[in-house]
């Protein structure tokens, strides 16, 4: 089977026997070209997933990701300008250098362009960075939730470190962890995309009726699946960067 991915261009390839699959790890750039790829390489061949690894930043680096956020990795421990939002991203996802993270920021800004949002919900926080984003934008409350305590413990190292502990708490779980529903003005979730298959459904009524959703993860060519997923949302806006694409959803019902 290994043979078959051969001049992919994967950096790692991985079998797994026991379900008889492949997981093959690309650089985070291009992924449309990358799904056609293997499709054309591998005729019927089946893309369980299409995932997003910790991404590797420079060790300190700076982004401007819209005028109003620019993204400091590393080195800096005091803000020294209003749009700079600090991180610290070893482990977990989030350093800000993967095309996702400026979909859903900027889309984020379009989000509160239209409206006050003063509840958040993060999905799979990660290293928080797009909940500090979420308050450098307006809003009052963030809940940021992820599986893995390490990504929880990273990301509460980056909300001291902007000094933001009061605006953002962490919760270590998945969606069962948030117990009422119906109470968050917007919902950020960059997940996969078989995340967002599974748990589509249970995300969208943590939101309130013609509340906003962003969720990205999933490659521009996986788009319509995603969209279908998220049945009682209408679509507000969309973007994408390096065959990444994210979307701004409105629930309705």
């Amino acid at each position: 089977m290994e043979e078959d991915v051969e001049g992919l261009g994967a950096i790692s390839i991985y079998l797994d026997e026991l379900w008889n699959s492949l997981t093959l790890v690309f650089e985070p750039v291009e992924i449309d070209s990358i799904l056609k790829r293997i499709e054309r390489h591998l005729s019927g061949v089946e893309i369980l997933e299409a995932g997003l690894l910790p991404d590797k930043g420079p060790v300190f680096s700076e982004i401007e990701v819209t005028p109003r956020i620019r993204l400091s990795l590393g080195g800096a421990r005091k803000a020294s300008t209003q749009d700079q939002i600090l991180l610290k991203s070893h482990l977990s996802f989030g350093s800000g250098h993967h095309p996702t993270t400026a979909c859903c920021i900027r889309l984020m800004e379009k989000a509160y362009a239209l409206r006050s949002l003063p509840m958040v919900l993060d999905m799979g926080t990660g290293s928080g960075v797009l909940a500090l984003c979420a308050v450098k934008l307006g809003a009052e409350r963030v809940v940021g939730v992820d599986i893995s305590h390490v990504a929880c413990k990273e990301a509460l190292e980056n909300v001291n470190l902007n000094q933001v502990a009061g605006k953002i708490l962490l919760v270590c779980g998945s969606v069962e962890a948030i117990r009422q529903k119906g109470i968050f003005d917007l919902l950020l979730a960059n997940l996969t995309v078989g995340t967002l298959r599974s748990l589509g459904p249970s995300l969208v009524p943590l939101t309130k009726t013609q509340g906003l959703m962003i969720v990205s993860g999933f490659a521009t060519t996986q788009l319509n699946e995603v969209i279908k997923t998220f049945t009682a949302c209408r679509l507000l806006a969309k973007t994408a960067e390096k065959g990444w694409a994210a979307l701004l959803l409105e629930r309705f019902s």
